[in-house]
């Protein structure tokens, strides 16, 4: 017999070596647990609880909980549905240790039915911290709070992260729908809508989502029409699998942990609500024209630019079909209630209900839920304590609030401080350059001082000494007259003085020819200081830098060696820099937004960069695609700091056109084209495609007939079929996507031939996922994966 709510109380009272035991009896056994009654409500219910029974998850490690009474008399509080009263005990259980995971989920839903849709979000965020928590669900109820807040995109990012634990979490991917159309993300809130009806195919409402659907695309469709360049065409080619994005838990959820829980589906908390409901469209509120939809052309289209009568059909819907303010929130039930494969249990209303004491006095939504068996009802709401510990808690959250508040003015003003000590840090710094250049002018003028000075002094020395030349030939004349017997020595002295006269003219000579130079190198030094001066001014002048890029052959480029458009060239060439860059780099991004080729260098750029059309590792780019061309340089240093620009970009874009692989020369071509445009788990239905996706279809279709006919003689033609196997599995590589790519290569032969392909010529064949071009872990390239290849031979 199953342990009583009573008996399984005073079980979790026993601690120490009793809880470890406890625990361990519960690895061994989960469905005999405490949390897992052997009873059940219905046939479903209790086959899930024996299908967990024989098949316990042996990945799951369960961790001790220790016996808490306030999580315990919580939880009776909450089955009383008394929400404001458990909130108390819940909020006093998260101080203790070995807390219960599930208190995060019961405090979270308490909050939202009292309407706080803060601190229920709060809640949940502080519960996908914690280990052993149920991240699908506390991220699901994460959503639903910020839903009812307004804040959409927040919530479109938590029914992501629910998503990401769980895939095929229905719930979750319906709610995540209505928040994208919320945010008039149509394209986006379309495609989810689509992917609910996938995973849960015999919803009732399925006839009223695909009424929305239809009406989506409409809304789509007159846009594209009226502001065709708001729409990318790339948005609407659908995957034959539904891929979960990350990215919005990024952008929004950073502060949510990333690692997986793992849990045994007994310690799941289950509550799956019930999809909403849609409202029954009449025909005569189908989509108005264009022309009478009141729309605005200074802006984007909006949702309001709907017709009224179509709007309301938009309108998100609760599961009895009434409009709602917010989708419903998961809740923790009892393991009784799962049904099969984890589904939820048929049970009678009286157990499906769970009805908030405040109801649509408090302002809520009216949304109503009831777990197990209780009774409803408002509570001891005359209880003095209970008001007393409620006021407690307001309390605190007002000072928490108040604190908050505190602490962002204090983090303001010391950003303030750091920005004002920067600025007076820069005036310093360019004070100090100021300071030196003026200390460098004032050194040279005293140099060119000081030069002028030595040569002064040289020159007076040379007039000293002709003076004292001239005194002693004047003795000299004076001696010869006095005696005739020197007059040997005196003709000597004389000759000697006119050897030295000769001597100091020749220096003279070479003193003022060095004065001269001297003077000439000076004249030559303040001539290039003006010209650099005027240098300076002239750059001063300059525009911003300008980057001029041209690219040859950007058009039809088909590197497959024929000879013909094989190569593309690029021509950059920068204008008004005053130095070499400091580098460069040329990069090219596939039509996925990847990487595909990257040339770099530094210093002076290239006149001319010629490209093969391959990247790194041997690649060539495909067929009928567009290549994204980012060129981008860093200025020098000097040039960095005079234009105040980090670097200067160019972007361009280049088309491919079909390429032709040599497989036997003269005998056998083959072309891989992955860009035509099927409806997804379709083929070419025109009527189901945009008109651009038409278009392109057209003419690559036309520029595969005419290379066909191009090759005469041409005896087979096979097209094959190919899609991207998703899960890796065999089953749906059989089952779903052969089947897929053989109607697909079946309506391109019916295309060709209506080009004038002969049909005896044509053979078709579905591959599915065989030959992939990009690995199952490559998830960046699966589109690769998704192409048909048409193979000729003679």
């Amino acid at each position: 017999m199953s342990p009583s709510f009573t008996q399984k109380k005073a079980a979790r009272k026993n601690s120490g070596s009793a809880a470890v035991a406890a625990s361990s009896a519960a690895k061994k056994s989960p469905a005999l647990s405490s949390k897992t009654p052997t009873t059940t409500k219905s046939v479903e219910a209790k086959t899930a609880v024996d299908k967990m029974k024989k098949n316990p998850n042996p990945k799951k490690k369960d961790a001790v909980v220790v016996y808490n009474e306030d999580f315990e008399k919580g939880e009776e509080l909450f089955q009383l549905n008394k929400p404001e009263e458990a909130i108390l005990y819940f909020e006093k259980s998260l101080e203790k240790e070995n807390v219960d995971p599930d208190v995060y989920v019961y405090l979270g839903v308490c909050y939202y039915q009292v309407g706080n849709y803060d601190k229920s979000l709060a809640i949940c965020l502080q519960g996908l911290e914690k280990a052993g928590t149920d991240r699908k669900i506390l991220a699901y109820n994460a959503g639903n709070s910020c839903y009812a807040m307004g804040n959409y995109l927040r919530a479109d990012a938590s029914y992501a992260i629910a998503l990401q634990e769980d895939e095929n979490y229905a719930p979750a991917m319906l709610n995540r729908a209505n928040a994208q159309l919320k945010l008039d993300h149509l394209g986006d809130a379309r495609d989810s809508y689509v992917k609910y009806l996938e995973m849960d195919t015999a919803t009732p409402q399925k006839e009223k989502i695909e009424e929305i659907i239809r009406l989506l695309e409409e809304e789509i469709a007159r846009r594209a029409k009226e502001k065709p360049e708001l729409i990318n065409p790339d948005v609407f080619v659908e995957n034959e699998k539904i891929e979960i994005p990350v990215a919005p838990e990024k952008v929004v959820m950073e502060e949510m942990p990333r690692e997986k829980i793992e849990k045994t589906p007994e310690e799941i908390v289950k509550f799956d609500s019930v999809a909403p409901k849609l409202p029954d469209i009449p025909p005569e509120n189908r989509a108005k024209a264009p022309g009478e939809i009141v729309k605005n052309e200074s802006q984007a289209p909006q949702l309001s630019e709907i017709s009224v009568e179509d709007k309301k059909k938009l309108e998100l819907v609760r599961g009895d079909g009434e409009l709602v303010k917010a989708p419903s929130i998961e809740r923790p039930v009892k393991p009784e209630k799962v049904g099969i494969d984890g589904e939820p249990p048929e049970l009678p209303p009286e157990q499906l209900r769970l009805e908030s004491p405040l109801g649509a006095e408090n302002g809520q939504n009216g949304t109503s839920f009831r777990v197990g068996g209780g009774k409803g009802g408002s509570g001891n709401s005359g209880n003095s304590g209970n008001d007393s510990m409620a006021n407690a808690e307001k309390f605190r959250v007002d000072d928490d609030l108040k604190r908050f508040e505190e602490e962002n003015r204090l983090e303001m003003e010391a950003l303030r401080l750091a920005e004002e000590n920067a600025r007076l840090k820069e005036e310093a710094r360019i004070a100090e350059e100021k300071r030196k250049r003026a200390a460098e002018e004032e050194a040279e003028r005293l140099a060119i001082q000081e030069r002028k000075r030595a040569m002064e002094e040289e020159l007076r020395q040379i007039e000293e000494q002709t003076r004292r030349a001239r005194e002693e030939a004047r003795a000299a004349e004076e001696a010869k007259a006095q005696a005739e017997a020197r007059a040997a020595e005196e003709a000597k002295a004389q000759a000697e003085a006119r050897t030295a006269e000769e001597a100091e003219a020749r220096a003279a000579e070479e003193a003022k020819a060095q004065a001269e130079a001297r003077a000439a190198e000076e004249a030559k030094a303040q001539a290039l200081l003006k010209e650099e001066a005027a240098r300076q001014e002239q750059i001063k002048k300059w525009p911003a830098p300008k980057l001029d890029f041209t690219i040859k052959g950007a058009d039809n480029f088909t590197p497959d060696g024929d000879g013909h458009h094989d190569t593309v060239i690029f021509l950059p060439k920068v204008a008004y820099l005053e130095n070499e860059p400091e580098s460069w780099e040329l990069k090219v991004y596939d039509s996925q937004k990847n990487l595909f080729r990257s040339i770099k260098g530094s210093g002076k750029m290239p006149e001319q960069i010629e490209w093969d059309g391959r990247n790194d590792k041997g690649e060539t780019v495909l067929s009928k695609n567009k290549y994204k061309i980012v060129f981008s340089l860093t200025p020098s240093e000097k040039d960095r700091r005079r234009t105040g620009k980090s670097s200067i970009e160019y972007e361009d874009e280049i088309s491919t056109g079909l390429l032709l692989e040599v497989i036997i020369p003269g005998h056998e071509w083959k072309m891989v084209v992955n860009s035509l445009n099927f409806v997804p788990n379709g083929a070419l239905e025109a009527n189901k495609l945009t008109p651009a996706q038409r278009k392109w279809n057209s003419e690559t279709l036309d520029e595969i007939a005419q290379q066909i006919k191009d090759h005469p003689g041409a005896s087979i033609v096979v097209v094959e079929g190919y899609a991207n196997n998703v899960s890796g599995s065999d089953k749906e590589n059989r089952e779903e996507l052969l089947p897929l790519s053989k109607k697909r290569s079946d309506a391109i032969v019916e295309e060709l031939v209506k080009r004038g392909v002969s049909r005896e010529a044509l053979d078709s064949e579905g591959k599915g996922g065989a030959n992939p071009l990009a690995a199952h872990e490559d998830r960046s390239n699966w589109y690769k994966n998704r192409r048909v290849e048409f193979i000729i031979k003679k």
